[in-house]
């Protein structure tokens, strides 16, 4: 009976407990949104628990109309909030509040949300890591995204030529998005691992980077895919190791990666001076990252949660910017033939070497990029959780000038895809894709504002590979463009995009070519 009572004592004292924290938590929050002047923002009826809106959410991803269902929001307002299992989720595309989250506040708030979805694959890579170990993971990465590597185009040539030969020239179509993919894992494990997939040279792949069943571009994309699924589950994400493929596509990923990171360390403990050199290739001087990144440090976990992380960026960012450059370019034949004149003017019809300066130097190439980049930002989604009570700059009240009160972890998604698209500040033709637009002799060029075109991020996070895929894009767009006189799509429909942590299509883009 004693225990008992004990029992119910204990759970007395931590109701009352709780209740007076709760309490001062209420009134601390109270205090700074009356002191900051906050005003609540539009609040959407997402029905009991927002139990409706996950059921409509769920429903848009399978059909991948997804971005489209939840930016449609922002018709009304650029920031709201919604309920999701019981909790409130912020909403926002004002860029002032993208700056501050990203800026101006950066240490109020953190990638936390999203670690225990993402860790089975990326682990605590710069990509899902905050405070002093993302700080260390910049730290050594930075050096390794510098002007000597990313101009070194020789390498992306070998890749680039494989991919040219699996384009049929006679007006036949074929899903582009799907080699453009298989184009940039190849680039992308040679860079990184100085073993290429061979992804472009068969279905199967290089036997070196297979795990059972799994190729590794297979195990990459599907593990990729339900960490998705995961982050959309919420609470309900643990379910996903229920799934055999959840398990079997991470273990692949990781039992492959931990075959090469013993391999390169072995190599490097055999042969101790090339621990000396960054560049190091026993065999062909080739620059390798993971080499470069084992003269820092030769932890195999940090080494493998990096090489990850960078890889996700390499091949997915890089991919779905090629795949949307052509999806656009070959629904807009005018603007193809300016920037098909512009290329063989300044690198002829193919035989001329192509190199980092000289495509930094084709403008309507670049504008074509940052275009593409406008309108399908490689991440159209991202997020932030507040790890203090803080404010966001605007969207409280009628009129949104008031700032909006954020407490300790509050959720907030921020959409570059709606930003983008912001007729007050790209004009009324801002859901058309018009590289002009970023020409200043253009007279539909405007002075952009810098947190108003986030295609890499901003602040301390801004991507650090960002000049690596717009040029390894602009190399392959260049090449293609340079042979194919005619680029032809018959599927009009509006683009549908997949649940995955970038933006790919979610159907096969269907395109034809006709050789000049």
């Amino acid at each position: 009976m004693s225990n008992y009572l004990l029992f119910l004592a204990f759970i007395f004292s931590y109701g009352v407990y709780r209740l007076i924290t709760t309490t001062i938590e209420s009134r601390k929050l109270a205090n700074l949104a009356e002191e900051r002047g906050c005003k609540p923002e539009k609040r959407f009826d997402s029905g009991f628990l927002g139990l409706s809106r996950f059921r409509l959410v769920m429903k848009h991803a399978k059909a991948g109309t997804v971005i489209q269902f939840i930016t449609a929001r922002f018709q009304e307002k650029k920031t709201w909030s919604v309920n999701l299992f019981g909790k409130r989720v912020l909403g926002t595309c004002e860029s002032e509040n993208i700056k501050a989250m990203l800026a101006m506040q950066f240490e109020e708030f953190a990638l936390e949300y999203r670690k225990v979805d993402f860790n089975p694959l990326l682990g605590d890579g710069i990509f899902n890591s905050d405070g002093k170990v993302w700080h260390h993971s910049r730290a050594l990465l930075r050096p390794q995204f510098s002007r000597t590597q990313i101009s070194d185009l020789d390498a992306l040539e070998v890749h680039v030529q494989r991919f040219m030969k699996l384009i049929p020239t006679d007006g036949t179509e074929i899903d582009i998005q799907d080699l453009i993919y298989r184009l940039t894992i190849d680039s992308a494990t040679e860079f990184l691992f100085g073993k290429c997939t061979e992804a472009l040279l068969s279905d199967d792949g290089n036997a070196s980077l297979k795990y059972g069943d799994y190729s590794f571009a297979r195990a990459f994309s599907e593990a990729q895919e339900w960490c998705i699924w995961r982050l959309r589950l919420g609470v309900l994400s643990p379910i996903a190791w229920l799934i055999p493929s959840y398990s079997a596509s991470n273990k692949a990923v990781h039992k492959i990666m931990d075959r090469l990171i013993a391999s390169c360390l072995a190599e490097m403990k055999h042969n101790p001076q090339s621990l000396a050199e960054k560049e190091y290739n026993p065999t062909d001087g080739r620059y390798i990252f993971l080499h470069a990144l084992a003269h820092d440090t030769q932890d195999p976990r940090f080494l493998k949660d990096q090489l990850l992380n960078i890889l996700l960026a390499g091949r997915d960012t890089t991919a779905v910017l090629i795949t949307w450059t052509l999806f656009s370019l070959a629904r807009n034949p005018d603007i193809y033939r300016k920037i098909r004149k512009e290329i063989l003017t300044h690198f002829g019809t193919g035989t001329e070497k192509i190199s980092f300066e000289s495509l930094k130097n084709c403008t309507y190439l670049r504008y074509t990029l940052q275009e593409t980049l406008r309108l399908f930002p490689p991440v159209p989604i991202n997020s932030r959780l507040a790890i203090r009570n803080t404010t966001l700059p605007r969207g409280g009240g009628p009129d949104e000038s008031a700032p909006v009160i954020v407490p300790k972890g509050q959720l907030i998604h921020y959409y570059p895809y709606e930003l983008h698209r912001r007729k007050e500040v790209f004009g009324p033709d801002a859901e058309e894709f018009l590289p002009d637009r970023w020409d200043p002799s253009h007279p539909s060029y405007r002075k952009i504002g810098g947190w108003d075109y986030v295609p890499f991020n901003g602040g301390p996070r801004i991507c650090l590979g960002q000049q690596f895929a717009l040029t390894e894009a602009g190399y392959v767009v260049a090449r293609l463009v340079q042979r194919i006189g005619e680029l032809g799509m018959e599927d009009k429909r509006e683009p549908v995009f997949a649940p995955n942590m970038t933006m790919p299509s979610a159907r096969p883009v269907m395109m034809s070519f006709r050789e000049a």
